[in-house]
């Protein structure tokens, strides 16, 4: 609170701090960004419990109002509400039900200037690497993702800190379409909370059922094409990447 909270801070200001740091170090044009909110929109489109369900062209997102140095409003997810359930047993069928390989959790620094390094979410990095070993699968075999896209720089910075891309190339991986359902790492498969909208309480439930309806090929009009789908991760978020959720499913 003496840090952050009672100098005025939330988490708008914070992800916009976050943003500054992300464009400045790596050189990027700020405008990159727009190819998450272009890939979310995009998803949502097909996606019925959808709350965006327009797509989003770079001439709007460019124009659109700045919510905070850096953050545009198709940076910054919609709250709404909503309500997602799990059903667990113990008695699956492998290679036919989805099977919780692995759930993870972490914590960091409530405060970002605590960090040794504010652009690596430390607790994602040793959340996902730590389910990945329980699993024993390793990221290649990870053909759906679904990032904490709150804000643009939440979903390149889970990119990046669980290893799908490089330090600075989230941006990349999505402008080269590599984000899409038909790219290299999927992710935001029914808009995200981006475009699907953030329900908060449910956000992480939705994502671990939107997971579980990629595996056993029950999404419907936003199903991953892949015939080679057989694990996915969802990556829930409180705060800055405070405390951290992973859940690994697989068949």
């Amino acid at each position: 609170w003496a840090e952050e909270g009672a100098t005025g801070e939330t988490f708008l200001t914070l992800n916009s701090l976050l943003t500054r740091e992300y464009v400045e170090r790596h050189g990027i044009d700020p405008d990159d960004f727009f190819a998450f909110a272009r890939n979310a929109h995009d998803n949502a489109a097909t996606a019925p419990h959808a709350l965006l369900r327009k797509p989003v062209s770079k001439e709007t997102y460019s124009a659109s109002k700045t919510l905070a140095p850096f953050i545009r409003l198709f940076d910054a997810c919609p709250v709404c509400d909503g309500a997602a359930a799990v059903v667990l047993s113990s008695n699956g069928v492998k290679g036919q039900d989805v099977l919780v390989a692995s759930t993870q959790t972490r914590t960091d620094s409530l405060s970002l200037r605590r960090r040794q390094d504010v652009l690596e979410l430390r607790a994602l990095r040793e959340a996902s690497e730590a389910a990945l070993q329980e699993a024993s699968l390793e990221l290649k075999h990870v053909g759906v993702f679904e990032a904490h896209d709150a804000y643009s720089i939440m979903t390149a910075l889970c990119l990046e800190s669980v290893g799908f891309a490089g330090p600075g190339q989230a941006c990349a991986l999505a402008m080269a379409g590599e984000t899409s359902r038909r790219g290299r790492v999927p992710i935001s498969t029914f808009g995200g909370l981006k475009a699907r909208g953030h329900p908060v309480g449910a956000s992480g439930v939705y994502q671990v059922a939107e997971i579980a309806a990629q595996l056993t090929r029950e999404a419907g009009e936003s199903q991953i094409p892949s015939q080679a789908l057989r694990a996915g991760m969802a990556v829930s978020l409180g705060g800055a990447a405070t405390t951290v959720s992973v859940s690994l499913l697989s068949l």
